[in-house]
């Protein structure tokens, strides 16, 4: 399992150096506000040390895994239950 840090794209990148655009665009980040989760590595953490004012980071210490991220059945991967088993489970009767 790998450390993920959620970064968001708080400022326009416009109108700034390219070197700056470019490290923007190789966080993976597209629009104003796009959020994504990348790996904690020396070399994203000196990305995000290049365009602070750009950038914020809104969560650390995120891991990424498979199976064991606490899904169970009956629950979608957002850990909601999907709208359709809830209608079930509040009305028992008119669902059976």
């Amino acid at each position: 399992m790998k450390a993920l840090i959620k970064i968001r794209l708080k400022r326009s990148p416009s109108g700034r150096l390219l070197k700056h655009r470019r490290t923007v665009r190789g966080l993976g980040l597209r629009h104003l506000y796009h959020e994504r989760g990348v790996e904690d590595t020396p070399a994203i953490r000196g990305m995000i040390r290049k365009v602070p004012h750009l950038v914020e980071i809104r969560q650390e210490g995120v891991r990424q895994g498979g199976a064991s991220r606490g899904t169970s059945a009956g629950k979608t991967a957002g850990g909601t239950t999907s709208r359709r088993k809830r209608a079930a489970k509040e009305k028992p009767d008119e669902a059976q």
